[in-house]
Order: structure tokens, then sequence, then C-alpha cells
């Protein structure tokens, strides 16, 4: 067995502009790395960058909602706003920035408003926006299949929502909602919840003062809301039931964060200066995943990280989508425990063994042997039981318990075996991507 070696980070754009292509190390925080990194020209070459935006992933992670502005022209104050007949649209595209609903096909598009921040409802039906520019803003749901939009929010007045989220459970929308433009003596900025039909709204965060809050993002079992209070550094946690407010301990003091998004149990992503971060709750650790002018939108447990990004672009308001393969904890397999060179034959009929290693940092008994593959192949079943050929076992002598799974050699794929190596992968119980490689040597030679 060989040691684990480093990875490499692509950076592509799709599409009429090839921004850069880079080969470059992952950018780690305690095993976990942010994977590769694909800026995508959205949807294609015949509609440019136009202020794309809030970007969003669908439940299973294969869409993406966001707005799409065809620009801004002079403040009308008559209009209350610009006076662009095209307004901006909420559109979808695939992951690699293929055209759903387009801006000649949009989901929404009202002439003279602005549509955005969108947010896809857990079972995928729903998409809450919001709409803005003439008048006060409102929130709105529209099916994400297209039809009629229903009103969630009839505002008059001064006052603002921003940010509409959708609870975990899909039972409720969290908001911002205040009267920024008449700071400082305006409604600052509070954390709202409503029901999805618009029948009751709560302020949540009545305490707040100044310019009020940034986000809100819900924690994935739906009890807590991350946000952030505007120009002040520190990220706030709201507990739904009580009311309660905290700030997560060992943050940088010279990072102001804003549009926090909790991507997992641990992981609180934010923007600040340079790009997009990552907290870690439980080391409170924080690290830079991206660097550039990049703003946060969503993440999504098997499709990674989406943001929009001016990157490359020359026009004011202009921006790009760009997504991410998922961050990955970086694991140690051996292929064969106690043997080297790992021989594989390919015509053989038998099993292989795969050790995935514990360290110091990784349980290795967490993960699901329904989710590993090595070059293809998944953990094989017990005769005809349901049972995986899988066991724990300290195969290192390093007192740690080790996950040993058995493959099957004519299911393995040799297109997937890179310069010599084979490539595992797999989840853990709770959702986190891993991977891990080590030397192989193909017997007899092809």
């Amino acid at each position: 067995m060989k040691a684990l070696n480093a990875s490499r980070t692509k950076w592509f754009v799709i599409g009429a502009i090839l921004l850069c292509a880079i080969l470059a190390p992952h950018r780690c925080l305690a095993g976990i790395s942010i994977g590769e990194i694909y800026g995508s020209l959205s949807l294609d070459s015949a509609w440019p960058p136009q202020g794309e935006g809030s970007p969003c992933w669908s439940p299973d992670g294969t869409t993406i909602v966001f707005s799409w502005g065809d620009g801004y022209t002079a403040w009308d104050p008559s209009l209350g706003g610009y006076p662009n007949p095209d307004g901006s649209y909420i559109v979808i595209m695939t992951a690699d920035g293929q055209a759903i609903r387009g801006p000649d096909n949009p989901l929404v598009n009202d002439p003279y408003w602005d549509n955005g921040m969108p947010d896809w409802s857990p079972d995928g039906n729903w998409i809450v926006y919001i709409k803005s520019r003439v008048g006060p803003a409102q929130i709105l749901k529209v099916p994400s299949t297209g039809g009629d939009a229903v009103p969630i929010t009839q505002i008059d007045g001064n006052w603002h929502p921003r940010g509409p989220k959708w609870s975990p459970d899909g039972t409720k929308i969290a908001y911002r909602g205040g009267d920024y433009w008449t700071m400082p003596n305006g409604r600052p900025y509070h954390i709202w919840i409503t029901d999805p039909d618009g029948s009751s709204h709560e302020d949540l965060t009545p305490g707040i003062t100044g310019y009020g809050v940034t986000g809100p993002s819900w924690s994935p079992d739906g009890t807590r809301i991350v946000f952030t209070q505007e120009g002040e550094p520190g990220l706030l946690v709201l507990n739904v039931t009580t009311k309660s407010v905290t700030t997560l301990p060992g943050f940088p003091s010279g990072l102001t964060p804003s549009t926090p998004v909790w991507a997992s149990d641990n992981s609180i992503l934010f923007n600040s200066t340079g790009g997009i971060y990552d907290y870690q709750i439980d080391t409170q650790t924080t690290t830079q995943l991206t660097f550039g002018p990049d703003g946060l939108g969503d993440w999504h447990p098997t499709s990674g990280l989406v943001f929009s990004s001016s990157r490359g672009c020359t026009v004011m308001w202009d921006s790009n989508i760009w997504t991410s393969a998922p961050r990955v904890t970086l694991v140690e397999i051996d292929i064969k425990p106690g043997s080297y060179p790992n021989a594989i034959n390919l015509g053989s009929q038998g099993l292989i063994p795969v050790a995935i290693l514990s360290s110091p940092e990784f349980d290795a008994t967490s993960v699901d042997p329904d989710t590993v593959e090595l070059a293809g192949s998944s953990v094989s079943m017990r005769g005809k039981s349901n049972k995986y050929m899988a066991h724990e076992e300290d195969v290192n002598g390093d007192n740690l318990l080790d996950l040993v799974v058995q493959v099957a050699t004519e299911n393995l794929d040799p297109d997937s075996f890179q310069d010599g190596y084979a490539i595992l992968t797999g989840k853990t119980y709770g959702g986190e991507a891993i991977e891990g490689w080590d030397e192989i040597t193909i017997v007899p030679p092809e």
C-alpha cells in the first residue's frame, strides 16, 4: 500500500467563454476538501451573463434555479426602480448549464419587476422567490414545473422581505424582513417565519437593532436558524422554539460574514472578504474555500457548492453561476490488506478485500457499505441474503477499527483505473462523501 496521493482541482467554464484551466491542490479542512470547481457559463452562449444570482439546488441536486437579469438602466424615482421592461427572470438549468426554463421560456417573468432569491421546497414542487422593484417587495411561490404564482405576503409601504428559505420539513418559510432603505430611523431586518400559505408571520428576533440581519439558513434538523448581523463579525444561531440567540465561538475576528448557509450538521458556509468560507462547528475553525468575487448560493450533499461570481466579467452587475463537486473526506484505503503489489486479474471470478482505514480524525465504521464502490464495483452480498460482505477489523494494528469490504473482480470497470490506481468512493451514514485510492497492478497484462 502506498501513501494517499494529493488530489487536484480543475477550474472550467462551460459555454462561450473559457476563463481558465488550472490544476491545483485541494483546499482541505480536517480531511474535508471542496472538490472540483466547475465555472459554468450559465445557460449557453445565446444568453450572456446578466446579473445571475442566488442559485439554489433542486432537492435531488440535478438542477439549479436562479435569477437572470437583463442588466440595469438609470434609476427612475417615479417607478421606484429601474425602468428595464424585461426585469429579471427566474430560470432553471442543469448543473452543466443546459437550459430547462431559460430566458426565452422562464419560470417567472414579470415585466418591470425583479424576481430573485429563489428557494426550492423540500418536496421539489414549489419555488419561493422575491418580487421587487415597483412598489413593496413581496414573497411568492410558483410551481416548479410552471404555472401561476401564489402570493405569500401582501405588504404595503416601505417594508421589504428578503431571502426566503423553506424549512427542511416544508412546513415553514424563514425570511428576513425590514425597512433597510430608511435606516437608521426605519425598521432593521429581523428573522421572520411564515406558513407556506402566508397565513401567519412571526418575528423571531425582535431584539435585533442597527441595520439588521443577513441570512437566514435552517439547520438540517429544522430546529435552528443561522444568520449574521449586518456589518458585525460572528455567526449567530437562533433557536426557533425559544427564540434564544447564541454566538458560535472561535470565529475569526478579521472576517465579517454574510449570507450563511448551514451545509451539514457540522459545517456552516458563508461569504466574506475575498470569497466563500467554511466554519466547522466542532473544531471552531474556519477555512477559505474559494478565492474571488463570489456570492454564496447553496450547498447540496451530493452535488456540492453552487455560487454566483463575477470572475471574467467586464460589465458591472454581470456574473456567472459556478458549481463544484461535493467536498470529499479523503480517506486511506488498503486493497488486499497485507499484500503488495496489489495484483488484480480482471478475468478472475473472485472477490477483492478492501480496507477503509480509520484514523484519529475519521471513523471508518461510520461508512455505509451500501454506498461503497471500488472502480465501479459495489460491495458484494452474502449469498442470497440482503447482508453486505463487510466487517469491522483492525487490519493495521493501530487499535482503531477499520471497515473491510469485499467487491467482485468481474464488476470492476477498467476504464475507471487512473495511472495504476483504483479509486474507492462512498458515503458515511451521515451523508458525508468519502474518497480514497490505492495502487494496483493488472495481471496478466492487457
